[in-house]
């Protein structure tokens, strides 16, 4: 019976390490039939060491990232739900945060907006009584919130949308009071905090605002729903706020296709994507033209993409763009543009994708 070959590769640091190493292969294989000793030099062995880099991190990225919506629990209530960013079809949720425990399901409370920071901890801003709720990394069931920020201090009524800056404060957006404010983040238990930054006053040109996200400069774009707007505040503005016009950019007028924008995502290069409720469309505005009445580089919309009245946009480390809406959870690839089908579609996930009322975050990946 024939002996089974084998290869041995070998990545040298240097012309000596060579010799050495096929010294070393042919003493200690001499006995092996069929041994066959490869040796690479140092071009071939950069080239190696980058596919095996390239194949080891692609798949601890993707597997890292989850997108996460607001959501009907079983028991009638509120809750989290997050999935796999290459799910699709009827599928289980890979986090389901639902429960008496968490407080979500109490009282006349709606689940807005869920967010996720780049640590993965989970954070959802309640509608009805008022209150900010953070979910500790790895939460997942009927588990209570490690803490809640509530009560009078609170100045952001029916926050729409929270999101978390680089420091860990929650800015908080107000669609009936037209304000955006800035929280510090609350340690335990529960927070009566109020807002060490206040964006407020006819000056700011909020109306409505629905939406907010920063861009990779610090500045913080508002998405206006009473003025189918994007403003952007500079980081400089957001140090003291107050009733100060947007010294930043304006996206603004019929060219833009914007149409009741309920959901902003801005990528790692500054591109922002907008969920257009009414329009039934997410367009994206490259870094070039995010002023004034500019037409967007990306327009997905028809009847193809199964686009209907998106409320949740996000997108991922390669740009990857995923859409939440009634009864969806839909992505496609980076740069699609047009009347196209989405790449995935979650749908029919038992009575826990119920995305009509909020906003949707998802994580940042993790490097290993």
């Amino acid at each position: 019976m024939a002996k089974e070959s084998r290869s041995v590769v070998v990545v040298a640091q240097s012309a000596k390490e060579i010799d050495g190493c096929r010294r070393d292969s042919r003493s200690r294989h001499a006995s092996s039939a069929g041994v066959t000793v490869t040796v690479l030099k140092p071009v071939k062995r950069i080239l190696l060491i980058a596919a095996v880099v390239t194949a080891l991190m692609s798949p601890v990225r993707a597997s890292a990232q989850v997108a996460c919506v607001p959501a009907a629990a079983t028991d009638g209530g509120g809750g989290i739900a997050c999935f796999h960013l290459t799910d699709t079809g009827n599928v289980t949720p890979d986090v389901s945060i639902s429960g008496s425990n968490t407080t979500l399901t109490t009282g006349t409370r709606t689940v807005r907006s869920v967010w996720v920071d780049s640590a993965g901890n989970y954070y959802a801003s309640l509608d009805g009584t008022d209150a900010f709720l953070w979910f500790a990394a790895g939460a997942d069931g009927n588990v209570a919130p490690s803490s809640t920020t509530t009560g009078s201090n609170l100045t952001s009524g029916h926050p729409y949308r929270i999101i978390t800056d680089a420091s860990g404060n929650i800015w908080s957006v107000s669609y009936t009071s037209s304000t955006v404010a800035k929280y510090a983040p609350c340690a335990s238990g529960t927070c009566n905090t109020a807002p060490s930054v206040t964006l407020s006053g006819s000056n700011t040109q909020l109306s409505a605002p629905d939406a907010i996200a920063f861009d990779p400069g610090g500045n913080l774009w508002v998405a206006n729903v009473g003025s189918n707007t994007l403003i952007e505040f500079t980081a400089a503005q957001l140090v003291s706020g107050g009733n100060v016009a947007p010294a930043g950019n304006i996206i603004s007028g019929g060219a833009t296709d914007l149409d009741f924008p309920y959901d902003m995502a801005i990528d790692t290069t500054g591109n922002i994507y907008v969920a257009n409720y009414s329009g039934n469309s997410i367009t994206v505005y490259d870094v070039g033209s995010q002023s004034g009445n500019v037409t967007p580089n990306q327009n997905i919309v028809g009847a193809a993409t199964l686009l209907s009245s998106p409320v949740g946009v996000a997108v991922d480390s390669d740009s990857n763009i995923y859409v939440a809406q009634p009864g969806n959870l839909l992505s496609f690839a980076s740069g699609t543009t047009g009347n196209v089908a989405p790449t995935t579609n979650i749908t029919g996930a038992s009575s826990l994708l119920n995305c009509g009322v909020g906003r949707m975050g998802i994580t940042q990946p993790t490097q290993e």
